[in-house]
């Protein structure tokens, strides 16, 4: 039986449908919000070009993505390097995932485990997820499973989802 619901309840249950199929987009831990104007582009351009990291890694995102502009692997992955010339965590990390899916260069696991690791290092729950699949599945790198593990713990403590079921598979 069919019950009339509000507006508002509409809205509530899409987003409650939406949590259980959504994941996180690669390669950032959050992409920038969808810009609807040329000028915002301008504004992270600006920035970046100043030598704002942050601003650097989300310009790469808008390319990633291809948001507001056309994605374009190689502009993506030359401001991810940028930011990550500057240590930016989510710089090292998004550099690592290109070399790793050899998006907008040629696929290099041993770059991909040297971004990996210094990001994992500052803390980027992501890249210490990934870090401890490599490690575990021995790309790039020799299998080290208690290396994995120690991966993946630290980024299980910081709530990532994916290092989480991967110590439950490990049980």
């Amino acid at each position: 039986r069919w019950v009339p619901l509000s507006a508002g309840a509409y809205k509530t249950i899409t987003i409650h449908l939406a949590a259980l199929v959504y994941e996180p987009p690669t390669p950032s831990e959050q992409p920038p919000k969808r810009q609807k104007e040329k000028g915002d582009l301008a504004r992270y351009q600006k920035a970046a070009e100043a030598g704002d990291a942050q601003s650097q890694n989300n310009l790469g995102d808008l390319y990633y993505f291809g948001r507001v502009v056309k994605k374009d692997y190689q502009e993506a992955l030359k401001w991810y390097r940028k930011a990550a010339a500057q240590g930016n965590r989510n710089g090292l990390y998004n550099t690592g995932h290109m070399y790793y899916k050899g998006y907008g260069t040629t696929k290099n696991y041993q770059e991909a485990l040297r971004y990996f690791t210094k990001a994992a290092e500052a803390g980027q729950a992501a890249a210490q997820n990934d870090l401890g699949s490599l490690y575990y599945y021995g790309i790039g790198v020799k299998k080290d499973y208690q290396e994995a593990l120690k991966w993946y713990r630290k980024a299980a403590a910081q709530g990532n989802k994916n290092a989480i079921a991967a110590l439950d598979r490990l049980k």
